[in-house]
């Protein structure tokens, strides 16, 4: 589904959620999200040595947070745990 620029509202921030000592790929993330949601959920990923790699254009509606989606792009940082 198409996301309109002027729509977004928020940022949505999430953290991946695994332990600060180990890499999860920018390849594990995005399966992660087709396996549940057929598509890639966010769209960028913060590396933790500080990295931004794009993943979704900001055109393309996210899954990311219930009810927001068509208003929020969506970022996810690794680590969190």
């Amino acid at each position: 589904k198409p996301l309109k620029h002027s729509a977004v509202k928020l940022l949505i921030v999430h953290c991946v959620a695994n332990k600060c000592n180990r890499p999860f790929s920018v390849e594990s993330l995005i399966a992660c999200g087709k396996a549940k949601y057929g598509q890639c959920s966010y769209h960028y990923y913060v590396r933790r040595n500080g990295d931004v790699v794009p993943l979704l254009p900001e055109s393309v509606l996210g899954v990311h947070v219930k009810g927001y989606n068509s208003c929020s792009l969506g970022i996810v940082y690794e680590g969190g745990l």
